[in-house]
């Protein structure tokens, strides 16, 4: 799950603010792209189907501020 900065613009404001106070932040930028699935997985595993689609997420001003909080902590 993640926000995306350059579509949203709560997303971009939470993302410039964190990085003006941890510009070393490693979550930032992101973007929509494929989700990665590991080559390893193919031999263990037969794709049938994948699907990727977007969930809107609704937050609340305080779960919001939990979720950046808890990702600037964590990278």
């Amino acid at each position: 799950m993640a926000w995306l900065p350059y579509e949203d613009a709560i997303a971009g404001a939470s993302e410039e603010l964190a990085l003006k106070y941890n510009p070393e932040w490693t979550g930032a930028g992101e973007t929509r792209h494929p989700i990665w699935i590991p080559d390893v997985t193919y031999r263990y595993f037969e794709s049938e189907d994948h699907e990727e689609y977007d969930v809107m997420v609704p937050f609340t001003r305080e779960s919001w501020h939990g979720r950046k909080r808890n990702r600037l902590v964590e990278h």
